[in-house]
């Protein structure tokens, strides 16, 4: 199976941005895309390799999920979404018991599955009437061993999978009334247990996956004359039934407390309009106003564009409410948002002997907190390091530098602290060579993984080999491991003898693989 991009099946290759929308573009090509948050350059590269490397595309999502999972990249996510147009039979991959009626609809223009690295969230886009809509609202109710809920919308949706970039305005044919969102069970625990920076279900307090069903009311769908059968859960966010009308465009409303005492705060709340091309670093402020004493606020009428509205007051860290993409359609959506006190954390980074380590490259993550900066400090020579500004609480710090590893996955920190301290063990590195008895004609890989097995903390590494066919692993954490190498593309019969070599922290060992 290859990933590449088709003009209407097959996969997407995008970039979510950090409301959950995805952008992307359709082609016969591989390629790369931007989002309102910019990727590293590092994915980039990666990206870049694959148009030169053939490589098997296991390991280019291992890679880049490894990337994503370790730099911790806040709020995006790259990889590939798979999916189709028209309403052929998706066999029941594991979704509950009744939902495979209800995704595979007559109605259905499109479907898709997400998120990238794992999928198991599954879209059915679809297209009807009352009638068509009440059959399936039907279904819904026969769904077993799933809590199910319905969510009612101004406007009309356009289809991610047939206008992924939403440039289609105004066209009918691609317009859904309603989308059905189902989960994998299995896949939606294995979000649920990554970290919050990097789940899809980032601040979703739901202890079940639930089936949801949306519902656009600007198009065929008249909703006060749908009835909704006993035990669906329903949530009206139409703009009328908040006080407002398709007149108001756009409107976010919402309230900011105090996180400990949950009392109201006079925070100013501002809507920042964002440069696509640039992602965060450049925005400028396009609406401000003060909370009431209530700690209520809200815009309408928000222009076309890509948003982030902030939250500031004196003593506590500022905090991105919310990301907008506004299309032109009418909208209602409310935030509740607790901001917590601004604190720092002072530490040093040391050596397993406790000697200081300067220039150690120290992040914050899992703030459970969505502050509008980036936690990234270097430890000064004496190896002391210093954050300010962090919500209070607690953080997991997590620490790099050449030469050095970190055991586990961070070092869990109370904001605010004093005299930390981040340990890291000399590492060991490995310098492969593989012989051949012939030149070389095609790439060629080699993968070193923890002889006890494969598993989350454990370290691996997998490349191809350079034109000298020599590979550098670096930064190894001592150990025994397998080391083996084949062609990329290649198959298992073409793969070398499995070596098994013991890293030692601070030496530097030699490796020849005998090609097959």
């Amino acid at each position: 199976m290859q990933f590449v991009c088709s003009p209407q099946n097959g996969f997407h290759n995008l970039t979510s941005t950090p409301n959950g929308f995805p952008t992307a573009k359709r082609g016969t090509e591989r390629k790369r895309f931007s989002s309102i948050s910019s990727l590293p350059n590092l994915i980039s590269t990666v990206f870049a390799k694959i148009g030169e490397k053939t490589m098997s595309m296991h390991k280019i999502c291992v890679a880049i999920f490894s990337m994503i999972l370790f730099a911790t990249l806040p709020q995006t996510a790259l990889g590939m979404i798979r999916g189709d147009k028209g309403n052929s039979l998706i066999p029941d991959p594991g979704w509950p018991k009744g939902a495979a009626k209800v995704f595979n609809s007559p109605h259905r223009i499109a479907w898709w599955e997400d998120p990238p690295f794992g999928g198991g969230r599954w879209h059915s886009e679809c297209q009807g009437d009352n009638e068509k809509l009440s059959q399936v609202i039907e279904d819904l109710s026969k769904t077993q061993s799933v809590k199910t809920r319905i969510v009612v919308h101004s406007g009309v949706e356009r289809s991610f999978w047939l206008d992924p970039n939403r440039e289609q305005v105004g066209n009918r044919a691609i317009e859904v009334d309603w989308v059905f969102v189902v989960w994998q069970k299995s896949s939606w625990d294995f979000q649920k247990n990554l970290p919050n920076h990097i789940s899809a279900l980032r601040n979703d307090k739901s202890t079940e996956p639930i089936a949801e069903l949306h519902v656009y009311t600007g198009g065929l769908v008249d909703w006060p004359n749908i009835k909704v059968p006993a035990g669906i859960e329903t949530i009206d966010n139409r703009l009328e039934s908040h006080g407002f009308s398709s007149k108001d465009g756009r409107v976010v409303e919402g309230s900011i407390r105090d996180f400990e005492t949950d009392k109201p705060l006079s925070a100013s709340v501002s809507l920042e309009s964002l440069d696509p091309s640039t992602g965060e670093r450049e925005h400028k402020v396009t609406l401000e106003t003060l909370c009431k004493a209530s700690g209520d606020w809200h815009f309408k009428a928000i222009p076309l564009g890509q948003y982030r509205i902030v939250a500031r007051i004196d003593g506590y860290v500022p905090v991105c409410v919310a990301r907008l993409s506004v299309d032109g359609q009418p909208r209602w959506e409310r935030y509740d948002i607790k901001m917590k006190q601004s604190e720092s954390i002072r530490g040093r980074a040391v050596d397993d002997k406790g000697h200081g380590l300067g220039d150690a490259h120290i992040r914050l993550v899992d703030l459970e907190y969505e502050a509008i900066d980036q936690y990234v400090v270097k430890s000064d020579a004496a190896g002391a390091f210093e954050f300010k500004n962090v919500p209070k609480g607690q953080a997991m710090a997590r620490v790099s530098l050449a030469g050095f590893y970190s055991p586990g996955n961070g070092t869990k920190l109370t904001v605010p602290s004093e005299r930390n301290e981040l340990i890291l063990f000399p590492a060991g590195e490995i310098q492969i060579e593989v012989l051949f008895s012939s030149p070389r004609q095609t790439p060629y890989i080699v993968e070193m993984t923890d002889a006890s097995g494969k598993g989350v903390g454990k370290w691996g590494g997998s490349g191809n080999i350079n034109d000298e066919n020599q590979i550098v692993f670096k930064n190894i954490p001592p150990g025994n491991y397998l080391v083996s190498g084949q062609p990329n593309p290649g198959s298992k019969d073409q793969r070398t003898e499995t070596v098994s070599v013991e890293i030692v922290g601070g030496q530097v060992k030699g490796l020849e693989l005998d090609a097959k």
